[in-house]
């Protein structure tokens, strides 16, 4: 799942559309989020959709109350029969058969419930729990490319994971355990009030007091929990990050200090921890105090007492010491539930806060699908600023024709990368307006427009998977043979062949088995796979050698007839070979012109050229 987050830019530009018979129904996701206002109603939204599931497993956990309650009862009834037959025990098989066939039959009817509940789990909890998940992750990946620069892709999984395993571990917990244990505890009133009155009074007394206390309770561990689960969510952050870099740790031999680094956010999530098992601490004596004073000294004074006074029979003493000996079992087993349902309780909250980001960029009500039928590209007095009062681009008009090949230079910070984000729309802009065939791209899905889109990044990352699969992600109905002929143009077939799983090769996490070069051409073979009317090129070849780069260019001199290229380069021999090269500075394109014209005409271009190749003389 690591993966799947953390190349969320992947799958921004590589959206496709597969046929319905084929592709996984997601859902869709309004402007507002309600589902996600409170975790009441997101749980809700949920166990809704499985509420006969979970009514069935509610039910049959009432076997608690069987063998709480029912159970003794028919002890009591099998010890009032022993009693009467004490004078005359003949015959007493037979005269007991009645009492011991409806202690057996309570007995079998618990254990086939027990069996039950098992089954509904089964049925219920894994779909259950893949429904949230694949809510959480799709939801997640409506954010702009932005949101996932600015989040740990370890803290983000961790996150869909709390979330996911907390909803269900929070609906087992209720089911399981604090269900049971108040219907035990209020059949239990009733069945002790019908004895005599007065227990059924202390019972719920005690019961009362004991629901109080978890309220009250309630809000103060669940709000230190989840203070607790937001640094501990910090914490996982920062040691996914520590191996994600590993090998700049290795390289710079930072082994301690990397260590080190995580003894601050480590000394804040225990010094959290610590507060959160205070308060359970807490209550865990006043529940036990109650125990004791209730059920353990009141209860049992009484018993006596009244069986001082005639007034109960040892076999109703039998069943209010068996049956009051089996709820304050249950009670403890509840409160050992305790901390665990507030600790999920806690996690859920710390991770639902990210699902009440809105998202950056949304599609307008009714978007229409992207038509490129001439993918000519136009900036119309377009703005745009990453932070307020600091604009990249003002009032930039840019136009580049239908099948026209467009250079793009200038140091860095110039503005190349955010002129090829706002194509994408990874990010809305603050004026005007950019259009593809004459189609505003803030009107049409985000979706159709990625899809026309094929971006060879200079930092290529690629799914935990094999190859084949990895180009695939180009055009997911492609075919084996069209995936091998992209890699042949590509220049990767061979390559691929080295390896003795040939195409089945597992690429590793991002791609981490495979050399930069070799990644860089599956990204290049991925997006001729994709055959979109515009290809954008960001230094696509800056990993590869002389030879392959030479090869390569072949390759994309033909792919690129007759689509719109956007290529951000400054090698001389991949400029010489546009149509115009726009030079860049400061968010302003201040040259426009052919690579020989603006060698004559532009002296920030034409020293931009000089110092390469001053710098190869030098290199020889």
């Amino acid at each position: 799942m690591e993966q799947l987050l953390a190349s969320g830019l992947a799958v921004c530009l590589f959206a496709y559309k597969e046929t319905s018979r084929s592709r996984t129904p997601f859902y869709t996701f309004p402007p507002m989020q309600p589902i996600t206002k409170s975790l009441k109603t997101f749980i809700l939204h949920f166990v809704s959709q499985y509420k006969w599931h979970f009514m069935a497993m509610a039910c049959f956990r009432m076997c608690f109350v069987l063998d709480n309650l029912v159970v003794p009862y028919a002890f009591k009834v099998l010890v009032t029969r022993l009693t009467e037959l004490a004078s005359n025990r003949a015959g007493a098989w037979i005269k007991l058969g009645v009492p011991l066939m409806a202690l057996l039959g309570v007995i079998v009817l618990i254990e086939v419930l027990f069996r039950l509940f098992d089954y509904m789990k089964i049925r219920t909890i894994p779909a259950f729990e893949a429904k949230i998940r694949i809510w959480i992750v799709h939801y997640l990946q409506g954010h702009s490319y932005q949101f996932f620069t600015e989040h740990f892709s370890g803290d983000l999984v961790k996150r869909v994971n709390d979330l996911t395993d907390g909803i269900s571990q929070l609906m087992m917990i209720v089911i399981s355990s604090f269900l049971p244990t108040f219907c035990t505890m209020l059949a239990g009133v009733f069945s002790f009030a019908y004895i005599q009155p007065t227990f059924g009074a202390v019972l719920m007394a005690w019961l009362v007091l004991h629901t109080a206390t978890y309220l009250f309770y309630s809000k103060k561990c669940g709000h230190s929990v989840a203070l607790h689960a937001e640094k501990g969510s910090r914490l996982s952050g920062s040691i996914v990050d520590g191996f994600t870099n590993i090998l700049s740790i290795k390289l710079f031999a930072r082994n301690n200090q990397a260590t080190t680094h995580l003894l601050a956010p480590q000394a804040i999530e225990k010094r959290a921890h610590e507060k959160a098992l205070k308060l359970i601490m807490q209550l865990h004596l006043i529940i036990s105090g109650l125990s004791i004073g209730f059920m353990g000294v009141g209860m049992l004074a009484y018993m006596i007492y009244y069986w001082q006074l005639g007034k109960l029979s040892i076999s109703e003493v039998t069943y209010i010491f068996y049956a009051g000996n089996n709820i304050c079992n249950l009670v403890w087993v509840s409160v050992a539930e305790f901390p665990d349902f507030f600790e999920e309780m806690g996690y859920c909250k710390q991770a639902l806060k990210l699902l009440q980001k809105k998202h950056a960029v949304l599609d307008v009500p009714g978007a229409a699908v992207l038509t490129c039928r001439s993918p000519a590209i136009a900036f119309k007095d377009v703005s745009f600023a990453y932070v307020p009062g600091k604009p990249i681009f003002e009032n930039q008009n840019i136009a580049i024709a239908a099948g026209e090949k467009v250079g793009l230079v200038g140091l860095s910070g110039s503005g190349k990368t955010t002129f090829i984000n706002l194509l994408l729309r990874f990010f809305d802009l603050n004026k005007g307006v950019i259009t593809i065939d004459g189609q505003d791209i803030s009107t049409v899905t985000q979706e159709s427009l990625r899809a026309a889109i094929a971006l060879i990044p200079q930092d290529t990352t690629l799914f935990h998977d094999n190859i084949l699969e990895n180009i695939r992600y180009g055009r997911k109905e492609a075919t084996d043979e069209e995936v091998i002929a992209a890699a042949q143009k590509a220049k990767c077939h061979h390559f691929i062949m080295s390896f003795s799983e040939g195409y089945d090769t597992l690429v590793g996490e991002r791609g981490s088995k495979l050399s930069g070069g070799q990644r860089q051409r599956i990204a290049i073979a991925r997006a001729i796979l994709k055959d979109a009317p515009i290809l954008i090129l960001d230094e696509a070849t800056s990993a590869l050698d002389a030879v392959t780069e030479t090869e390569i260019q072949q390759s994309l001199a033909t792919i690129m007839a007759g689509k719109t290229t956007i290529v951000i380069a400054h090698r001389l021999t991949v400029l010489a070979a546009m149509d115009r090269v726009l030079v860049f500075n400061n968010g302003n394109i201040i040259a426009n012109g052919s690579h020989e014209t603006l060698l004559k005409t532009n002296a920030i271009y034409a020293n931009m050229c000089r110092l390469q190749l001053e710098g190869m003389h030098s290199l020889q």
